[in-house]
């Protein structure tokens, strides 16, 4: 279904998605993404099967093989330890628990639990959400075996303007989190 989101942002509208939902799992992507053929099911396979305190598992993140020389280079930086250690960004080679992902499948309750994205956060707002899946006791759980395309930034004042946008809203997140 189409659904109106008069807010007009990203939180809202996932917001409103989940709350018009009537399944189980949640996959959340965004528009800079496109989804491998057996991402949905290799995600929610994984979590219908994993342990109930797994509150979402998450995947790969590509680079396209027609994005533009300068997304390729952000995206191997983004994948540095230069782009985030400890974060989504990292991809490991095997299936692991870590601290945080982006484009993952989402129990439901588990959501409802905690709370639905924070539409203050205009970036990062899956990291703030994150952070309070893990608060309340959920673990995240990383896998290589699908993937999602993910469109970098394909010039150097876009690619730096989104690292701005991106340090505001993790400034943000730490005003709202201290502990983290």
């Amino acid at each position: 279904i189409l659904l109106n989101n008069p807010n007009v942002d990203s939180g809202s509208g996932r917001n409103l998605g989940i709350k018009k939902s009537r399944g189980e799992f949640i996959v959340q992507l965004s528009g800079h993404t496109a989804a491998d053929k057996n991402l949905l099911k290799v995600l929610v396979g994984k979590l219908a099967k994993a342990d109930k305190n797994v509150g979402a598992v998450g995947c790969e993140h590509r680079t396209p093989a027609d994005a533009g020389f300068l997304s390729k280079v952000f995206g191997t930086v983004m994948g540095s330890w230069l782009g985030g250690f400890g974060t989504s960004q990292i991809q490991p080679t095997k299936e692991m628990f870590v601290d945080s992902l982006s484009f993952c499948a989402f129990r439901k309750k588990v959501l409802l639990e905690v709370g639905l994205n924070d539409p203050k956060f205009k970036v990062g707002q899956d990291a703030e959400l994150n952070i309070r899946i893990r608060k309340a006791g959920y673990k995240f759980l990383y896998t290589p075996k699908t993937f999602v395309w993910y469109y970098k930034r394909s010039s150097f004042s876009g690619f730096f303007a989104q690292m701005f946008r991106y340090g505001w809203g993790r400034a943000k997140m730490i005003r709202k989190h201290p502990d983290t």
